[in-house]
């Protein structure tokens, strides 16, 4: 049957509530029965709102103020009400007669709005027999809210009180917590509160619900009224990629992306691993170029492996972090555009190109590339120029391998077979490790790795009294006091002796440039080494000696402007004979590192060249008391080779006591294998290995350094090493030498080592090359 709209007595008069009226507590229609009536009853309205109505007395002045419930069950007419007995309420409409039973609480008991019954039973005319009792539901299941009248008005009724009305969030994340507000709270009410799947807690008019660990469906209960709250399920965090830019341009072939740390929302979970992909389109289509998963190692951090990118293309990188609990968070993704051009690599050992590369990204500041820095072709290739004129090389980061079984050159080479290759070989230094590759310790600097260095490609020649640059054909600078060897004497804070080699590199731009390292020196050597190994004739290697007799860079070394096993080498005289000029006149490429004309000259002999990195402690800025312990000091890989300078004791200072050096470096006892002894030694002794292939620690510090292992030398050395030599000494304010100097003849070479000087010494024979490192 169709609903009908309930009628309440008022005045003597039934009325129809109004729509949308809150309704009487119980002025429910059939519909809400909790046990169904015969067909046809329709029980309307319970509450007489007149005494002594038909007859019957009734007080309803109590409406105004309590709550009300039922006996149960209910058997007659009876009501206690407050003590009085025998009270029969009947409120008529029609033909039809509801009659309820009551008691009555000036307060109700907490709950009592959750268990109130009223029974109704009906007739449709006095003279009819009632019909058998039905029992209605206080709570509408429309809108599970109970009605009730106070101080004149109707309203919901709640356990203990009036309504309660609360704001705030009510979906929030396992473990999380909410604040609730109760918007009508009433200091005279007492509030009680309860929570399904979670806890709560009040404090005045603030309730605190705090959601357990399971996703779901409850409820925070106050005085009754139970409040929806939804639980969503604990997760991980996309990672927020923040490198490099969404977009960005300019990409080399091994980018590295970074992102931000594990993150969860909800319950704590612990980092498992993440996923990488590279792809040609975005969300998870087009091609896929380069992945990792379930990489335990790459929470902020990933490399791509090289050569997987082409040129001018635009890739789509993305990345998600995976939690030992939770499991995996969405992609996060960014798209980016590789450059027109890759460089920043070492290229193939006996290949052009060899040695030098492209820098990568963006010139650090007053360095612009020549013409032809991009083409291997080129004898400018790798070769950039500096705002004050100075032509230097770029030598980007490798990887080398020393000694290894799986070398393509170990039947011929051994123990000494060494082999180099590019960044773009490996994802991670770790990755190398295992493979048996280093990263030379030459790009290690300021606590980062570098993507290479810039080397003066000549000796430094002096730019008026207050400088030096790296140009051809010029005399180069001696740091004398001599007059006749173009001394640094004079120059501006130069006082003629080697630590003016500091002032001067500095000079060209502090904080910049300073001395090459003793590491870079190294660095130059050792790609000597491997191009001449995998060499196969003089087209990229214009030194190369198919007898392997020769098979190294030439330059000045034998007195007479000329070199000592190749006299089609010749050089002009400088500022006296027979100190030459940077620069051969003849068969440049015979002398550089990598026997192309783009590679860095005058390694072999021409003049001896100061190098930072390693030193000894000194009690004064004089002192040069020889040190037979062989414990050294070697520079951190944390402090910038550009912020030492060149004087004695002071916090950058390159030279000074323990107490001074223990800042910038790290002391290693017995780091100078031949502690004591002294005098010329040389690199090769048969198939012994001479520099150690370890990947970490002092013996890879100290092939990183030119420092051989002592059962790789003997008097003479051999011809794959040019039998180059090593002066073995040690001595307070230890400044290292390399290269040898223009009469040394075989000794001096890209291996050759001078452990004797000291920043103090007055020498016509040293001078230098500045560096700085790129990105």
């Amino acid at each position: 049957m169709a609903e009908r709209k309930p009628l309440v007595r008022v005045g003597g008069k039934s009325k129809q509530l109004p729509a949308g009226d809150k309704l009487p507590f119980a002025a429910l229609p059939v519909g809400y029965n909790e046990n169904t009536v015969a067909a046809g009853d329709d029980p309307r309205i319970i509450y007489a709102n007149t005494p002594n109505w038909q007859g019957v007395g009734a007080n309803v002045n109590h409406f105004e103020n309590g709550l009300f419930t039922v006996s149960d069950p209910l058997n007659g007419p009876t009501v206690d009400y407050a003590g009085d007995t025998e009270k029969i309420w009947f409120v008529r409409d029609t033909y039809e007669v509801a009659r309820v039973q009551t008691a009555h609480w000036a307060s109700a008991p907490a709950g009592v709005a959750a268990e109130s019954k009223i029974y109704v039973r009906t007739k449709p005319h006095w003279s009819v027999a009632w019909t058998p009792w039905v029992k209605l539901l206080l709570d509408a299941p429309t809108d599970n809210k109970t009605y009730g009248r106070k101080d004149g008005e109707w309203s919901e009724v709640v356990s203990g009180g009036a309504q309660v009305t609360l704001t705030g969030n009510l979906t929030l994340y396992a473990t999380q917590s909410t604040a609730l507000t109760i918007t009508n709270f009433d200091s005279a009410t007492t509030y009680t509160v309860s929570a399904t799947g979670g806890t709560a807690s009040i404090t005045d008019n603030q309730i605190t619900y705090t959601a357990g660990s399971s996703a779901g469906s409850y409820a925070v209960t106050v005085n009754g009224r139970a409040v929806p709250i939804t639980v969503e399920a604990a997760f991980v965090v996309a990672p927020t990629i923040t490198g490099p830019a969404n977009g960005a341009t300019g990409l080399g072939q091994a980018p590295t992306f970074t992102s931000s740390e594990f993150d969860t929302i909800g319950v704590a979970d612990t980092f498992l691993n993440a996923d990488h992909e590279v792809r040609t389109g975005s969300n998870g289509t087009g091609t896929l170029i380069a992945s990792s998963y379930a990489d335990t190692g790459s929470e902020t951090s990933w490399t791509m492996p090289g050569s997987l990118l082409a040129t001018a293309t635009t890739y789509y990188y993305r990345k998600l972090h995976r939690g030992t609990a939770l499991g995996a968070s969405g992609w996060s993704e960014i798209s980016f555009t590789t450059a027109a051009s890759f460089g920043g690599l070492i290229g193939t050992q006996g290949g052009q190109g060899f040695g030098v590369g492209e820098y990568n990204g963006s010139l650090p500041a007053g360095f612009s590339a020549m013409p032809g820095a991009s083409d291997k072709a080129s004898a400018n290739y790798g070769n950039y120029q500096y705002s004050d004129g100075s032509i230097m090389v770029f030598v980007p980061r490798f990887y080398y391998r020393i000694g290894h079984a799986a070398s393509p050159r170990y039947a011929t080479y051994g123990a000494n077979a060494i082999d180099i290759v590019g960044v773009d070989t490996f994802a991670t230094e770790a990755a190398a490790n295992a493979a048996g590759y280093a990263m030379h310790r030459a790009f290690k600097d300021g606590g980062a790795d570098k993507s290479g260095f810039f080397i003066d490609k000549y000796l430094a020649s002096k730019t008026g009294t207050t400088s030096c640059k790296s140009i051809a054909n010029a005399d180069p600078i001696s740091l004398t006091t001599s007059a006749s060897y173009n001394p640094s004497n004079g120059m501006t804070g130069c006082t003629g002796i080697l630590a003016d080699a500091v002032v001067l590199a500095r000079s060209r731009a502090a904080g910049v440039f300073n001395v090459a390292s003793i590491f870079m020196y190294d660095a130059l050597a050792k790609l000597a080494l491997a191009h001449g190994q995998a060499a196969t004739g003089t087209t990229h290697c214009a030194w190369y000696d198919a007898s392997l007799t020769t098979n190294f860079p030439k330059g000045c070394n034998n007195g007479a402007l000329a070199d000592t096993n190749d006299g089609s080498v010749t050089y002009a005289v400088a500022s006296i004979s027979p100190k030459p000029k940077t620069r051969a006149t003849a068969n440049f490429a015979k002398t550089t590192h990598n026997g192309q004309e783009c590679g860095v000259a005058d390694l072999n002999g021409s003049m001896y060249q100061a190098m930072l990195g390693v030193t000894m402690a000194g009690t004064s800025a004089t002192d040069t008391t020889q040190n037979t312990t062989g414990h050294a000091y070697i520079l951190k890989t944390s402090v910038a080779l550009a912020s030492l300078t060149g004087g004695y004791g002071g916090a950058n200072d390159a030279w000074g006591s323990a107490a001074n050096l223990a800042a910038n470096y790290d002391l290693i006892n017995g780091f100078l294998p031949w502690t004591s002894a002294t005098g010329w030694i040389c690199y090769g002794n048969g198939a012994s290995q001479v520099f150690s292939g370890d990947t970490s620690g002092t013996d890879w510090l100290r092939s990183c350094a030119g420092v051989p292992l002592l059962a790789g030398t003997n008097a003479t050395g051999t011809s794959q090493f040019g039998n180059d030599g090593c002066y073995q000494y040690g001595r307070a304010n230890l400044f290292p030498l390399a290269s040898g100097h223009w009469g040394v003849a075989a000794r001096a070479g890209v291996f050759c080592r001078s452990w004797y000087h000291y920043r103090s010494d007055d020498n016509n024979f040293v001078g230098f090359r500045a560096a700085a490192y790129g990105s």
